[in-house]
């Protein structure tokens, strides 16, 4: 792996938390799905392996952003959903809202040639 392929994979790690919170917008997931649609949602610039969800996802649930929900299938398998929770929404618009403002002003303060 090169330089920049390791800044790449430092900088993309930072976006897998607000990417999960994304998607939950869009309703509850369980973490097999979220590793399946991560990828989909992000034109294939992040993706998590389903024994690293979990961390993630216990860290986002002892913030208060995100809550599971274990639901019995019919074949008495369980199944942990997890959704936003009324705190994560808000979260989450907050977080649009920096996240924009950030990259608004940091791009504006480079120019488009990088100085060469």
């Amino acid at each position: 792996m090169d330089r920049l392929d390791k800044w790449v994979q430092s900088y993309r790690k930072g976006f897998v938390k607000p990417v999960i919170l994304l998607i939950l917008s869009d309703g509850e997931s369980y973490p097999y799905r979220l590793t399946k649609q991560i990828p989909e949602r992000t034109a294939n610039q992040l993706s998590i392996k389903t024994s690293n969800i979990y961390p993630v996802l216990k860290d986002l649930e002892n913030d208060g952003l995100i809550r599971e929900t274990r639901v019995e299938k019919e074949s008495r398998r369980l199944r942990v959903y997890y959704g936003l929770t009324t705190e994560g929404k808000s979260f989450l618009d907050e977080l649009r809202t920096s996240l924009n403002e950030f990259m608004k002003n940091m791009l504006s303060n480079f120019s488009t040639n990088g100085g060469v």
